[in-house]
């Protein structure tokens, strides 16, 4: 009894392995896969979604696939040729897409959850990534864990909305992610999501209506070429973002160690609520409004920049300002107290100063006040003119006569 209890154990072992394998599918998809007969592959799939649980799909090339209202769990896709695909409201649940090319697809209310999207090869000379290209991707979301390395949507057309939510996005091979790159989208909301160093979020997004990074954290990340009516930044960590593009309006609020820099063309700029460890907010290009307010422990940083309005205030112990060719029309400084003020080749054409105090050190170079407004300004004796001492001295001494 119990060598046939133990034959018997051992039988369903073996089953369950090959079924791990091939699924347990039937003859008939088996057959379908085989002669790559995507219409056929659709139908059987759509009939019976459980047919292809549990399968390692490896070499196939499937044109065309059309598949709906369906889930598909735990699936091994290798090197598939999937392009032309059309997915509506389909989800991918712990499922591994390794090397599968979705070009030229079109996607509506698609989930990848608990998947992960990765290339074959770890090296620029070998490698095949996983891609969207030229697709539509509309109402797509990545989530539940899953894991977005070295993904590549370039080329999207109008109509995309994508979500990234409790996810991480990773390099596999340096110098390779650019994750959008003359892409269309809608909408780009990236939520409780880890973006490894090394990854280029974008190097062009094109009719953007809302780009949303919150809760989130990016290391040494670059997101170029953004064209979008708002671009929101919210309650990150511990992040470096470099954001390039032509923006209508920019809202950076409730972020902790993190600094964030952005160049380009932008209508409105709001930091609000910013601070910790490391932080500072930097701003270059051509910008009509910025305000900077209710934070702590903030660098801002202006560089290479034509400014028609900014205000700071109501800001505590903060890091340093920095100005570094610069031209700015109004510049607006109440309710501060920080340790540097630096300035370099900067005209400022009216500045208003009230209840600040300059506590630590400070250095200005060839910068020009055309009209100045001084109230209960305070300068530490405390304070170290660094550099060109007499320029710097000089300098203060006539803003502090003003009062």
């Amino acid at each position: 009894m119990k060598i046939l209890y133990r034959s018997l154990v051992g039988v369903g072992c073996i089953v369950a392995l090959l079924c791990g394998l091939n699924g347990c599918m039937s003859q008939e998809l088996k057959t379908a896969l085989n002669n790559e007969d995507a219409q056929a592959v659709s139908q059987l799939i759509q009939n019976d979604p459980d047919d292809i649980s549990g399968a390692s799909l490896k070499d196939y090339k499937l044109r065309g696939l059309k598949l709906h209202d369906l889930i598909m769990r735990n699936v091994n896709m290798y090197n598939l040729d999937l392009q032309g695909a059309k997915l509506t409201n389909v989800t991918f649940e712990d499922c591994t897409l390794t090397g599968v090319d979705f070009s030229n697809s079109e996607f509506h209310n698609v989930r990848f959850m608990d998947t992960t999207l990765e290339p074959i090869g770890t090296t620029r000379y070998d490698v095949k990534e996983t891609t969207f290209k030229n697709s539509l991707l509309d109402k797509v979301g990545f989530g539940d864990g899953s894991k977005l390395l070295d993904v590549l949507m370039h080329s999207l057309l109008k109509g995309s909305s994508i979500a990234i939510v409790d996810s991480t996005v990773a390099v596999v091979v340096e110098d390779h992610s650019f994750v959008f790159n003359d892409s269309y989208l809608d909408n780009l909301l990236i939520d409780r999501t880890d973006v490894k160093k090394g990854v280029a979020i974008s190097l062009s997004i094109l009719g953007g209506g809302n780009v949303i990074i919150r809760d989130s954290s990016l290391i040494d990340v670059d997101l170029y070429g953004l064209d979008a009516k708002n671009f929101i930044f919210e309650n990150n960590r511990n992040s470096l973002l470099r954001v390039g593009g032509e923006i209508g309006n920019v809202k950076i609020a409730k972020n902790r160690n993190t600094w964030i820099a952005i160049n380009g063309k932008i209508k409105e700029i709001s930091a609000i609520d910013n601070g910790g460890r490391d932080s500072g907010v930097g701003f270059r290009g051509e910008i009509d409004n910025v305000v900077v307010r209710d934070s702590d422990e903030l660098s801002v940083d202006f560089a290479r920049a034509t400014i028609k309005k900014a205000k700071i205030f109501n800001c505590n112990n903060m890091n340093d300002l920095e100005l570094r060719h610069v031209v700015v029309e109004d510049l607006e400084l109440h309710s501060l107290d920080l340790k540097e003020i630096n300035s370099a080749e900067t005209l400022i054409k009216n500045l208003s100063i009230d209840d600040v105090v300059l506590k630590k050190r400070s250095w200005v170079r060839d910068t020009k006040v055309s009209n100045a407004s001084i109230n209960n300004f305070s300068i530490l004796p405390t304070i170290k003119y660094d550099e060109l001492y007499e320029e710097t001295e000089g300098f203060w001494n006539g803003l502090l006569s003003k009062q």
